[in-house]
């Protein structure tokens, strides 16, 4: 029978006395608007008679259905003699919810039909999202589907597999041999490894291809699958970044590529506020995980080697402003020592490629005379990192090396003149080079003698300079500082007419 509205009440006896989720009661009343009124109430006549009844079970829709646009519910006359409670408690427990693959390949079904997902979503009172889940679930694998039914597979374990496709998904599950490889947290760690979280990118995603997307719909996850074109994207979004902290006027911005012990053992966090004045002062970094593509930003650092009081500085891991030194132009940091060996290294190949045999052969032979390693501007027996060193200079560091050359057999070298071997030798010297560090003072001496090409005050270098460095220098090269800050006085440096003759660079000892 339809009983309207206005004859229906809740009695006390109800045994519902919580209220259910706001979410929930939206999606009954969006069923009750799509589909009507499924079920049935159940009632019983009102002690006081006339045509009122008291609800035994199905209060909930009784209280929504106005919402809904009804005027009133299909009811059945309860005629046993239960207490309403105990009716209205079984069944409520008598029901069974439906099971997700069921519920899945309903709403997958409507949709391979032809209708869109918001118009089902709506029906059920749940998002386009929602149906998009369900559309994921259906096309899981036979034997994920088999596993998920059969409670071997928990449903947030299904919901994990739905990021990668059917075959991906069959060959991890015929490899998991233990129940731990079928929870949630382990099958997305699993299927993600060597993908990077979306959330580390610096750069807009509409740069990155769409297919090389990953996204879980049943979290909030993104993952990147083409690492080439992260690093890509990553990289030019980086050399940004670098560009505004030294914009911001700190005294050295460095690119970190995967810092070691020794790095976060030489740079320290100054603690307090640092006033824009006193930028100049103190470093920051842009710290870069190549593995994970995750970036921080570190302002406000000095090295350890810069404190008054390095015995507390050690303790604490953090220096004060007021323990920072001055320092002078002689002192460089970490990227100015690794610029200044990119621009010697440089000079030393055009030299050799000039027609320098001399310095092609003390490139090449002495590094194999001394036993602790060559000691001659200080090169080192493996390749500098390039890539951070050309990150730092306008323009990028390479050797022009002769093409075709090859060593010639013993008869045609017997018959070689001494200037027809030169060539060789020099380009097996570029071919050799390797980075070179700060010069020591024997290197001093040969690029002042050789009159080799290399040192040069330009902005990428001149900006790594601490303020008082920078004033330092100034006094060497007659500029005059007062009042300036940091970036007027780099432009007065760089704008001087007359080259300077004066090097602020000391060879080592």
């Amino acid at each position: 029978m339809l009983i309207p509205l206005a004859n229906l009440r809740l009695t006390d006896t109800n045994p519902r006395k919580t209220k259910a989720a706001p979410a929930d009661d939206a999606r009954l009343i969006a069923s009750l608007k799509a589909h009507g009124q499924l079920t049935s109430i159940l009632v019983k006549p009102a002690a006081e008679g006339g045509d009122f009844f008291d609800i035994i079970e199905g209060g909930r829709r009784y209280m929504l259905a106005r919402k809904a646009g009804l005027a009133a519910l299909k009811a059945e006359l309860y005629e046993g003699d239960r207490t309403p409670e105990e009716v209205g408690t079984a069944a409520n427990q008598a029901r069974a919810q439906m099971h997700p693959l069921d519920e899945a390949a309903v709403i997958a079904h409507r949709i391979a039909a032809g209708e869109k997902p918001a118009d089902i979503a709506v029906r059920f009172g749940q998002s386009e999202r929602w149906a998009s889940q369900r559309v994921k679930l259906d096309g899981l694998c036979d034997l994920a589907k088999k596993l998920l039914r059969h409670n071997h597979l928990t449903l947030g374990g299904a919901e994990a597999l739905t990021i990668v496709d059917v075959k991906t998904q069959e060959a991890y599950l015929k490899k998991a041999r233990h129940d731990w490889q079928l929870e949630a947290r382990e099958i997305r760690n699993q299927l993600t490894r060597g993908d990077l979280p979306a959330g580390h990118a610096l750069f807009p995603l509409e740069l990155y291809p769409a297919e090389a997307i990953r996204r879980d719909l049943f979290s909030t996850e993104v993952w990147l699958t083409d690492r080439e074109k992260f690093d890509e994207l990553q990289m030019a979004a980086l050399t940004a970044k670098v560009e505004a902290l030294k914009a911001e006027g700190w005294s050295d911005v460095q690119l970190v590529v995967n810092p070691d012990y020794k790095f976060r053992q030489d740079n320290i966090a100054v603690e307090g506020r640092i006033l824009k004045a006193d930028r100049g002062r103190f470093n920051a970094f842009v710290e870069y995980s190549s593995h994970s593509g995750r970036v921080e930003e570190l302002r406000g650092y000095t090295t350890r080697r810069d404190l008054k009081a390095a015995e507390k500085a050690a303790k604490t891991g953090k220096a004060k402003a007021e323990d920072v030194k001055p320092l002078t132009c002689y002192d460089h940091s970490r990227s100015q020592r690794e610029i200044i060996g990119a621009r010697l290294t440089a000079g030393l190949a055009a030299a050799i490629a000039a027609g320098d045999t001399w310095l092609a052969l003390k490139t090449l032979v002495e590094p194999l005379l001394v036993d602790e390693g060559p000691a001659w501007a200080g090169l080192k027996g493996t390749m500098p990192n390039y890539t951070g060193v050309n990150a730092m200079l306008a323009s990028k560091l390479s050797h022009d090396c002769s093409k075709g050359l090859s060593f010639p057999s013993r008869a045609v070298f017997d018959k070689m003149s001494w200037d027809e071997v030169m060539p060789i030798v020099r380009a097996a010297a570029l071919h050799a080079m390797v980075g070179l560090d700060q010069p020591d003072a024997e290197a001093m001496r040969i690029l002042k003698g050789s009159d080799i090409a290399w040192f040069t005050y330009d902005e990428s270098l001149l900006t790594r300079y601490r303020l008082d460095q920078l004033q330092d220098l100034a006094k060497h090269l007659k500029v005059p500082s007062q009042d300036l800050k940091k970036g007027q006085l780099v432009k007065a440096i760089l704008d001087l007419k007359e080259p300077a003759t004066f090097v602020p660079i000391k060879g080592r000892a």
